[in-house]
C-alpha cells in the first residue's frame, strides 16, 4: 500500500513539517476533479461514477471539485453543465459546488491562499525554490534535450541562487515560478489496477508548481487539496500515471499519507485509437439530445473497464454499488461500441415499461415528443402505456416512436413511397373484398374486444375467403398503417379501438373504388 511508503524523511536544513498522518481506513473518501474547459465526456463521466460507486458500496463520501486554476481554459458556463449531467446521470456528491461540506472553497481558484501558505512551507524547507528562467531560455534547454535524444529536463540552474539573487531579481520585477526540487531516488506507484510501477530518479524533473502570475499547477494544486480534503483513494485515467511520482514526491517532501491510487485505463474507438474528449459526440449531453436514457448511459459506461464476473449485463444503480469492487477493475482498455448501448438502452426501456412507476417518465417524455411533432393531440397516458407496450421491443429510443409510428396518432399515408411499395405487393383480388368483409364483420363485435375476440375475427375474415389468415394481414396491416412493419396485427387493432378500425377501413375502401 502507498500509504506506508515514504515516512520518517530527513527534510533538508533541518526542518520538519507537523505530522498529518491519518488513517485512510476509517472513511472512504474520493472525489471527481474536472476542469471547467468544456463539456462532461464519457471518460469523465466513467471517473465520475466508479468513485460515485466506490463511496456509496465502502458508506463513504464523494466530492466534486472544480480545478479551475488555468483561467486561460476557463469556460463560462462549464461548472453548471458538468454539475447538470452529473444529476442527470443520477450521481449525486455529497460534498462540492452549491453544497459545501467542511473541506471546501472546492473551487481552486478560491484556494490560492492554501496553496500560498503550503508552497512556503517547502520553500523554508528546501522542497522547492524560486525559479526566474525566462521562456526562451527553457525552449533552448528543450530544443537541445531533443536533438541529443534525452526528455526535457530542468538544469537546475536557479536551484543555487544565494538570497541576496533572489531578492534582487524580485526588486527588479523578474516573473518567476516555483519549482519543486526533485527528490534524487526512485519511487514506486503503488497501484489497484496496474499494481507496481517503478520511476527511476532521472525520470523526475522538478516540476513547476506554482506559475508566474501565482496560481498553482494541477500537481501541486491536486496534492494539496487531495491531502487537506481527506481524499483516501485517487481515482483517475491512466494518462495520470506518468506524473503520479510528481505527487508522491510532494507527499513525500511535506510528510503526508499517500492515498491509494486506483488509475482507469483509457476508452478507446472501435478502430483502437484513443477516444478524444474533444470530439463532440462523446459528451454527455450529446447522449442527452439523442434520446439515451441516463440509466442506460450508466449502465453502458459502467462496464468499460469494469467486470462484473457474471453473466449479467443490465444493471440499474443500485445493482451496480452492491456489486462494485476496485479489484474488478481492468487493466485493457475498453472499446466504447455504440451498438453496445443502443442495445442496452433498449433493454432499460423494456424494463422501464413492466413498472408503473418506473415507465411514468417514458409516458412524459413520449407526450412531450408528441406534442412537438403532432398539433392538438389529445392521448390518455392508458394509451400511451398501451403504445409503448406494444413498440417496446421493437425501438431503441423513444424519439423513435412519433415518427415510426405515427399511424397511432394520426391517419396512416397512403402516399409515401414505402406506402405505394407495399400495395404493389398484395394481393389486389383480395383487397378491397378483405374490407368490406373486416367492415361488416368488425361491426358487429363489441367495442371493448379482446385479443382473443380479434384473433378470432381474422379467422372468420380469412374462411370468409378460403385463405390463411397470414393471406389477409398484410392486407389489414396496409388499412391501418401503410407500412410493412410494426407491431402485431392483434395489438394494433386492440390499441387503435374499435372506432379508428372502422373510419380508416371505409377510407381505403373508398380510395380504392373510387
Amino acid at each position: 500500500m502507498l500509504t506506508s511508503l515514504f515516512r520518517g524523511v530527513t527534510l533538508a536544513r533541518g526542518s520538519q513539517f507537523p505530522r498529518l498522518s491519518r488513517s485512510y481506513s476509517s472513511q472512504v473518501r474520493v472525489r471527481f476533479a474536472p476542469s471547467p474547459t468544456g463539456h462532461l465526456h464519457l471518460g469523465g463521466l466513467r471517473t465520475a461514477l466508479f468513485n460515485y460507486l466506490f463511496a456509496k458500496k465502502s458508506g463513504g463520501a464523494f466530492l466534486l471539485r472544480i480545478e479551475d486554476t488555468d483561467r486561460s481554459r476557463f469556460v463560462p458556463g462549464a461548472t453548471e453543465g458538468i454539475v447538470e449531467s452529473l444529476e442527470w446521470a443520477g450521481i449525486t456528491f455529497d460534498e462540492g459546488p452549491g453544497k459545501g461540506g467542511p473541506y471546501g472553497p472546492y473551487f481552486q481558484s478560491e484556494r490560492n491562499s492554501i496553496y500560498q501558505q503550503h508552497i512556503q512551507q517547502l520553500l523554508e524547507c528546501g522542497h522547492a525554490y524560486k525559479c526566474f528562467c525566462k521562456p526562451e531560455r527553457l525552449e533552448q534547454l528543450r530544443v537541445i534535450a531533443q536533438k541529443s535524444g534525452r526528455t526535457a529536463a530542468y538544469d537546475r540552474r536557479c536551484l543555487n541562487l544565494t538570497q541576496t539573487e533572489i531578492d534582487t531579481n524580485i526588486a527588479n520585477g523578474e516573473p518567476y515560478t516555483i519549482r519543486m526540487k526533485a527528490p534524487d531516488h526512485s519511487i514506486e506507484v503503488d497501484d489497484v489496477v496496474y499494481g507496481k510501477v517503478h520511476f527511476a530518479s532521472n525520470v523526475l524533473d522538478d516540476a513547476i508548481l506554482i506559475k508566474s502570475d501565482g496560481f498553482p499547477t494541477y500537481h501541486f494544486a491536486n496534492v494539496v487539496d487531495d491531502h487537506s480534503m481527506g481524499i483516501s483513494h485517487v481515482m483517475r485515467g491512466e494518462e495520470w500515471i506518468s506524473s503520479t511520482p510528481k505527487h508522491i514526491a510532494l507527499y513525500q517532501a511535506f510528510q503526508w499519507d499517500v492515498p491509494q491510487f486506483v488509475h482507469l485505463p483509457l476508452l478507446l474507438n472501435p478502430d483502437k485509437s484513443k477516444l478524444s474528449k474533444r470530439s463532440g459526440d462523446v459528451h454527455v449531453n450529446k447522449f442527452k439530445e439523442n434520446g439515451f436514457l441516463p440509466e442506460a448511459l450508466v449502465n453502458f459506461v459502467a462496464l468499460l473497464g469494469w467486470n462484473p464476473h457474471s453473466t449479467q449485463e443490465i444493471f440499474s444503480m443500485e445493482e451496480l454499488i452492491e456489486q462494485f469492487s476496485l479489484e474488478n477493475i481492468n487493466k485493457s482498455s475498453p472499446m466504447v461500441q455504440r451498438d453496445k448501448l443502443v442495445w442496452m438502452n433498449k433493454q432499460h426501456i423494456i424494463k422501464k415499461c413492466e413498472d408503473p412507476a418506473e415507465r411514468e417518465p417514458l409516458i412524459r417524455k413520449l407526450r412531450h415528443l408528441l406534442g412537438e411533432k403532432f398539433t392538438n393531440l389529445s392521448v390518455s397516458d392508458e394509451y400511451l402505456t398501451k403504445v409503448l407496450g406494444a413498440e417496446k421491443e421493437r425501438i431503441s429510443k423513444i424519439e423513435e416512436i412519433p415518427e415510426a409510428c405515427s399511424y397511432f396518432f394520426t391517419d396512416p399515408d397512403y402516399t409515401t413511397p414505402e406506402a405505394a411499395l407495399f400495395l404493389e405487393k398484395l394481393n389486389k383480388s383480395l383487397l378491397v373484398p378483405v374490407l368490406e368483409t373486416t367492415l361488416e364483420k368488425y361491426k358487429a363485435l363489441p367495442n371493448l374486444q379482446t385479443p382473443d375476440a380479434v384473433q378470432a375475427l381474422f379467422k372468420e375474415i380469412a374462411q370468409e375467403h378460403q385463405v390463411k389468415v397470414t393471406k389477409i394481414q398484410p392486407i389489414l396491416r396496409y388499412m391501418l398503417t401503410a407500412t410493412k412493419a410494426g407491431p402485431s396485427m392483434v395489438d394494433l387493432f386492440c390499441i387503435l379501438g374499435k372506432d379508428r378500425v372502422l373510419e380508416r377501413c371505409s377510407t381505403l375502401i373508398g380510395k380504392q373504388t373510387s
